[in-house]
């Protein structure tokens, strides 16, 4: 099974397997029996407690769900960072104009504001955010294209 598939448990019980307890212990600011009731199957043990995992999971639904979209992407792209990666939506961007020469203009604001944010020198992770932006803009004409011509 892949890594992706796994439960927060079992994502926590690999990265013991790696780590090693106190390593992890270390990292999380817990101790040895913490680390060992997040690593433990809920389905068999009423001995377990959330991992950061699922809190941090928790924190980023909260955020996206009261309107705080870019702080969600934030705190998961902090955090991808780690293993040299950044988050990308995985849904299919919708045209929000309603013409495909409306789409063409709303591209190039986001464009103009990444290109300036390159020439600045800005942080790294800004400069990957805007990025995201331009892609899902350039996405929501590409399918607002589709659209038009599959009928």
């Amino acid at each position: 099974m892949s890594n992706a598939m796994l439960e927060p448990w079992e994502l926590m019980s690999a990265a013991k397997d790696v780590l090693g307890v106190s390593a992890l212990g270390r990292i999380l600011g817990v101790g040895h029996m913490q680390i060992y009731r997040q690593v433990r199957n809920p389905d068999f043990t009423e001995d377990f407690i959330r991992s950061p995992i699922q809190r941090i999971r928790a924190l980023v639904y909260e955020l996206k769900q009261s309107g705080e979209h870019e702080l969600a992407e934030g705190i998961l792209n902090y955090m991808a960072e780690g293993a040299d990666m950044h988050v990308t939506p995985n849904s299919c961007a919708m045209p929000d104009k309603d013409s495909i020469e409306g789409e063409c203009l709303d591209d190039y604001p986001v464009l103009m504001e990444l290109h300036e944010a390159i020439r600045s020198g800005v942080d790294l992770r800004e400069i990957e955010r805007l990025a995201e932006r331009v892609k899902v803009e350039v996405e929501e004409t590409v399918t607002a294209v589709r659209m038009e011509r599959e009928g």
